[in-house]
């Protein structure tokens, strides 16, 4: 009798074997992002408000790294609820157009700031507030983020070494947004006629 072994990908390639791929993909990828999800509304969301907190006290003192956590405490909950319905009004958006949901993501984008100083702040106030600060400067926050492009495309060539040394001048730089949007909101701010955000910080490296 003559045997002929036929290579191992034509055996994987059956029907049955398909099948049992693309089922167990299929289980993987739920479970992989549903883990992704969890970790995000719970960890990853309050850690970029206590990043934004240190940010915030890194304008006038040496915080310690423990602020990075110091949003676990107390009003936790309420700051996992604001983030939750900020990524999902993002989403929402977004899937109307691209456009709107980019304008939203800058309308939105002082929110961890906002709640990093006030966490006991209710979703409509936190809401209303941001709004507020980013009402006629979102162009503004948009060409200061573009400022960064030259950067971020030089860590691309570093395989994304740079961003180590990259995004603490970013993150420095959105917490001096922040203060100038605050500022200027609260008319604490000298004003000059056409003056951006990134005139006022353009003693921020990385940001000229």
């Amino acid at each position: 009798d003559i045997t002929i072994q036929l290579p191992f990908y034509v055996d994987w390639l059956s029907p049955e074997k398909f099948t049992w791929i693309v089922n167990n993909f299929l289980k993987i990828t739920l479970i992989t992002s549903i883990i992704s999800i969890i970790y995000t509304i719970f960890i990853a969301n309050p850690l970029r408000i206590g990043k934004a907190r240190f940010f915030i006290l890194n304008r006038e003192q040496e915080p310690s790294l423990k602020e990075l956590f110091s949003i676990f405490d107390g009003q936790y909950l309420n700051i996992v609820k604001i983030a939750f319905i900020t990524d999902v009004k993002i989403i929402l958006w977004s899937l109307l157009l691209i456009i709107p949901g980019i304008v939203k993501s800058y309308e939105y984008s002082m929110i961890p700031y906002i709640l990093a100083e006030n966490p006991s702040l209710s979703t409509k106030e936190v809401f209303q507030r941001t709004y507020e600060l980013t009402s006629n400067r979102k162009m503004d926050l948009f060409i200061l983020d573009l400022s960064f492009f030259g950067w971020l495309l030089l860590c691309g060539l570093t395989m994304g070494i740079g961003l180590v040394f990259l995004q603490p001048y970013m993150d420095a730089t959105q917490a001096e947004a922040y203060a100038f949007l605050k500022k200027d909101k609260d008319g604490n701010e000298e004003k000059i006629p056409g003056e951006t955000i990134l005139d006022k910080m353009s003693h921020i490296p990385g940001a000229e």
